[in-house]
């Protein structure tokens, strides 16, 4: 069960278990394995990293974690939330629903 100021959060790159930023999620508790449904998102590159975004690709595979509302708006100031990635709501496969950062308009 969720603590009552945490939310799910999907990642897909950089902050997954064995990568490069993974110790920025510390403190928050690991759900389990997760992927978006096939068809619905796919991954593109945003300088040297990944960034989700919609339209028609394969299933995205990644990681679910609880998070608390603290630890989001650090990394929200990390993934450079508005100007580079944005987070919003993301099905997945299992027909639930998390937070995940995407491209944000207009970034290259």
């Amino acid at each position: 069960m969720l603590q009552p100021s945490a939310l799910r959060l999907f990642v897909y790159g950089s902050l997954r278990s064995g990568q490069e930023n993974h110790d920025r999620l510390r403190g928050a508790r690991f759900l389990g394995a997760a992927a978006t449904p096939s068809g619905h998102y796919h991954l593109t590159l945003l300088d040297e990293y990944l960034a989700l975004i919609e339209g028609p690709g394969p299933s995205v595979k990644g990681e679910l974690y609880e998070v608390t509302a603290e630890l989001l708006i650090e990394l929200d100031a990390f993934e450079e939330v508005p100007q580079r990635y944005c987070r919003r709501a993301v099905w997945l496969s299992d027909g639930s629903c998390a937070e995940a950062y995407f491209k944000a308009p207009g970034a290259r």
